[in-house]
């Protein structure tokens, strides 16, 4: 039975871009049972190689309800691995996360990555390894679960955690290095600003981005726009497509709410994107199972209609102003 628990988790992949190989180091930073930086207490760790040995990975997880249950899938020729919680198009809610895991793995032997993240939903990240060496990293459309990569001269890093990157590519006898700008962006929005993060040398992957690596080649990444029309939708009405997409967001909002977390958040601003999602939640009866924020001064005018907006329709509504001084 696939329940739907909470896992913490994380990656780390490193690639060679030489022939050589992969440095001792980075082989030995993967096959660590618990790294600095995981944000979590791992209960189960997998280590895994290609056959020519170009590419190590390593994965984390937290503990889960069931002691055999793994936010991984390994068989003979691919290991693929499921971070966050997603679900494919047509389910009401996520599945476990070693359920999903294992139903990537299976999807993933018909479909390529791009076609596969046109059939889901959630917030989520997941990568697919070949035993010849191939590389298949990915997250949600909308890149609501980052995920971080570096390179150097002879490797290339990605991972669920920018603070791994950093720590290959500072190397064993040095500490990651900071990137203080970006530390003051982080610090003051509850959003990404650009590609940057907290150390040097460290990017996020663009949302949406499909991350492909080749053995001695190094890394490529491809973007595909998200959510693309079935060809068959052109022949509808304008009528017929404005109820297409607010049954689908509406479809989004309630598996959403199946994700097992303390609050359900929604960001709302006096702007065009957070009313309509206020507007489809308003439309489906779900508008009161989430929270709402606005982050600002009582003055600016997102807080006004945010605020008017959170009167008018009983909303659980707050105010965050990041003041100084």
């Amino acid at each position: 039975m696939c329940e739907s628990p909470k896992v913490d988790s994380a990656f780390l992949l490193i690639a060679a871009r030489q022939a050589r190989g992969l440095s001792p180091g980075s082989l030995e930073l993967v096959d660590e049972t618990w790294i600095d930086g995981l944000g979590f207490e791992p209960a189960d760790h997998v280590q895994w190689q290609d056959d020519s040995r170009t590419v190590a990975f390593g994965a984390w997880q937290g503990p889960t309800p069931r002691p055999d249950a793994t936010v991984w899938h390994v068989d003979d020729d691919q290991l693929v691995m499921a971070v966050g919680h997603g679900w494919w198009r047509d389910q009401r809610g996520p599945p476990s996360a070693s359920c999903w895991a294992s139903q990537l793995a299976h999807a993933s032997r018909r479909v390529g990555l791009s076609e596969m993240v046109e059939q889901l939903r959630g917030i989520f990240a997941f990568v697919r390894l070949s035993a010849s060496g191939e590389v298949e990293i990915t997250s949600d459309p909308l890149g609501f679960r980052c995920l971080y990569f570096g390179e150097s001269a002879d490797e290339v890093v990605v991972s669920s955690r920018a603070q791994l990157v950093a720590k290959v590519l500072a190397g064993s006898t040095r500490p990651p290095t900071p990137d203080a700008l970006a530390m003051c962006w982080l610090a003051y929005t509850t959003y990404r600003v650009g590609d940057t993060t907290g150390f040097e040398g460290v990017r996020v992957v663009p949302s949406g981005a499909v991350v492909e690596i080749q053995p001695h080649r190094g890394m490529r990444i491809t973007r595909s726009a998200p959510w693309t029309p079935d060809p068959r939708s052109r022949e509808l009405s304008t009528d017929d497509l404005v109820e297409l997409v607010r049954a689908d967001v509406a479809a989004s909002l309630r598996a959403i709410l199946e994700i097992p977390v303390d609050r359900h958040v929604i960001g709302l601003t006096g702007g065009k994107d957070s009313r309509l999602i206020l507007a489809v939640a308003l439309w489906a009866g779900l508008a009161h199972d989430f929270d709402y924020e606005t982050i600002g001064p009582p003055d600016l005018a997102d807080v006004r209609v945010a605020s008017d907006l959170a009167a008018l329709f009983g909303l659980r509504h707050t105010v965050r102003f990041l003041g100084l001084g």
